[in-house]
């Protein structure tokens, strides 16, 4: 999954697990705006990507260096998301490496993995992601109240969500204006074609199937 300033790839190794345990260690710049005090280690990170509990991919730029981590979890229904990102160096954080990022981690999960719905929580304290997500199509769903606790006081967070309709009628009005926003199909829609054309050619012919064995109701079979 390749943007115009970054890219995404799997974590590959232990120096990858490394950056991501740094990156949202509590304190950390990242896992302070992000209100996370979880303590995870690089190799309790790598084991709930082995278990699928969470799965992260590493943000790098073009150049090959790694900047931060995007992270999705199954959430309610099949199909449902909850997803999240990390940029490491606050230098970064005004370039829209985390835009992108969150915006390529999306494309993957609807034109990918089936998704139906996704969701992500924004701290009222951050305003880098709430200016990212109220520019994206997310739709606002509610306030929860008193979610983080940070300097002392509680802070509210806002729940914003994304169906899949909308993801696709979102892609195809920007598409009209820049034909290379969203995902592109990783078969072509001219080889599916194909595919298929090959089938019907196939059965045209008279080629063996196992579908002999099951007549329909006018007496011929399934491959006739």
């Amino acid at each position: 999954m390749r943007g115009k300033f970054v890219e995404l790839r799997p974590p590959t190794d232990t120096d990858d697990y490394a950056l991501i345990a740094s990156w949202v260690r509590p304190l950390s710049a990242a896992a302070v705006l992000a209100g996370d005090n979880e303590v995870l280690s690089a190799e309790e990170i790598q084991q709930i990507n082995r278990t699928g509990t969470v799965r992260h991919l590493m943000v790098v730029t073009h150049s090959g260096d790694p900047i931060g981590v995007v992270s999705w979890r199954p959430h309610g229904a099949p199909g449902g998301y909850s997803i999240g990102s990390a940029v490491g160096d606050q230098q970064r954080w005004a370039e829209g490496y985390g835009g992108e990022a969150s915006a390529l981690l999306v494309d993957y999960l609807f034109h990918i993995c089936n998704a139906h719905r996704i969701q992500v929580v924004t701290a009222l304290f951050n305003k880098h992601s709430m200016r990212m997500v109220a520019r994206a199509a997310f739709v606002l769903e509610g306030i929860l109240r008193d979610h983080y606790f940070l300097d002392g006081e509680y802070h509210d967070a806002a729940i914003w969500s994304m169906l899949r309709d909308e993801y696709y009628a979102e892609v195809r009005r920007a598409a009209a204006i820049h034909p290379e926003f969203g995902a592109p199909d990783l078969v072509p829609a001219a080889d599916k074609a194909e595919a298929r054309r090959t089938l019907t050619e196939y059965l045209a012919q008279g080629g063996p199937t196992s579908l002999a064995r099951f007549p329909v109701s006018d007496g011929t079979t399934v491959a006739s």
